[in-house]
């Protein structure tokens, strides 16, 4: 499963996007904008940043730009409102710090500004876009006001570091073990593997081998000519016995019982060349400001 950037279409026209989410579901992924939503109904569990939290009816997360997040709801009627911003909008008054925390310690009225955000969205009056933007300033201003708050650090650093050890592995990934994966992150294998296993609710090894079947799909539709031995060889595999193996747990065939369309994660959505939309197809958008007239 390959952590990628989400690229959000409507910051082109708006800095400000609003959605409504029932059963959330999705990959981790990460974003250059920041996420505030809050649990309506039901419950939810979020990966964020090497950490797993536990959401109930009215609480209130914050995931700042970068984060590696993920979310899993617990009941199928969970609903979230979310609203998702650039950057910029906060970036004056936290360029050089985080919340402490991104489960909110405080109640904030999250699901009210998600309401005038919409209404100013879907009106879209004179200076609208400016107008959302400084909405949501003026809540954040006051959420880190309130919480507390610590120095952009280490963690911060680990992030950007494990960030970019996924991209090494997806464009080098016949070079990479799990011992040279921690090296890479400056840990031991074994501190490396819960980190791994915390960010991505995987194991190392399952990943790598997900990136090399990936690898071993993309040549066969490339050039179907290719014997087995070469795709292998070129996938990263030492012997055919265990390419074959691998290949056929993860996909459900052999490599010459590959159907010419087969995509071996097909609850991905292409948005861009360079993207890809993390939400799972369980998870229902009832309705978002990018949809609204």
């Amino acid at each position: 499963m390959n952590i990628k950037r989400e690229v959000w279409r409507s910051r082109a026209e708006c800095p400000v996007w609003v959605g409504r989410y029932r059963n959330s579901q999705n990959l981790p992924h990460w974003h250059y904008e920041c996420e505030l939503f809050c649990v309506e109904k039901g419950s939810l569990e979020v990966f964020c940043e090497r950490q797993l939290y536990e959401l109930q009816e009215g609480d209130c997360f914050f995931a700042d730009s970068r984060q590696v997040h993920c979310m899993h709801a617990k009941t199928q009627d969970t609903t979230v409102a979310m609203i998702v911003f650039d950057h910029a909008v906060t970036a004056y008054f936290a360029r050089e710090i985080i919340l402490a925390s991104p489960l909110l310690g405080k109640k904030y009225d999250v699901t009210g500004l998600f309401y005038t955000l919409q209404r100013e969205l879907q009106e879209k009056a004179k200076l609208y876009e400016g107008h959302t933007a400084l909405l949501v300033s003026q809540f954040m201003l006051e959420i880190f006001r309130r919480e507390q708050t610590v120095q952009r650090g280490e963690t911060s650093q680990t992030a950007e570091r494990f960030r970019a050890l996924l991209s090494e592995i997806e464009h080098r990934f016949e070079f990479f073990d799990l011992n040279e994966a921690a090296a890479y992150m400056g840990m031991n294998a074994s501190y490396f593997s819960r980190l791994f296993h915390k960010q991505t609710r995987m194991t190392f090894s399952r990943y790598l081998n997900f990136i090399k079947v990936q690898k071993a799909i993309d040549l066969l539709h490339r050039d179907p000519a290719m014997t087995v031995t070469e795709v292998a060889i070129q996938s990263g595999f030492n012997t055919i016995r265990n390419f074959n193996r691998i290949f056929r747990e993860y996909t459900g065939y052999t490599p010459k019982e590959l159907p010419d369309n087969y995509v071996l994660v097909n609850e991905i959505s292409d948005l861009d060349d360079d993207s890809a939309d993390p939400t799972l197809r369980e998870c229902t958008l009832l309705e978002s400001s990018a949809n609204l007239r």
